[in-house]
């Protein structure tokens, strides 16, 4: 399978700064709705990062609860305050790692 999206992922590591990582070969999909609450106007996103096993493989791919994954590739950062910029984020709620000995084994991050 070939995918075409390329994705940033940053891991915030023990010394408070921030890994940094572009991964293509990736698939970004989801949805994002915008709805009225109690606060105004709330955006809440559901997307889902989808990497085949060669792309994990290729990348020693580790993803963790709580990472920050931005659509496209993003320069580094000092502040997670510095992605507010970027329309297409997403703080990773779940990894999910579908290894089975097949062709579709895969890595399913999701988030919002």
């Amino acid at each position: 399978m070939l995918f075409l999206d390329t994705v940033t992922i940053f891991h915030k590591s023990i010394d408070e700064t921030y890994e940094r990582r572009v991964v293509d070969g990736c698939y970004w999909y989801g949805d994002t709705r915008i709805s009225n609450s109690d606060h105004g106007i709330v955006r809440d996103d559901a997307i889902s990062v989808f990497f085949p096993k060669n792309v994990v493989d290729r990348y020693d791919l580790k993803v963790y609860k709580g990472d920050r994954i931005i659509k496209g590739e993003v320069p580094d950062i000092s502040s997670i305050n510095e992605l507010v910029k970027y329309d297409d984020k997403i703080t990773v709620l779940t990894v999910q790692d579908n290894t089975v000995g097949s062709r579709l084994d895969n890595l399913l991050v999701t988030g919002k």
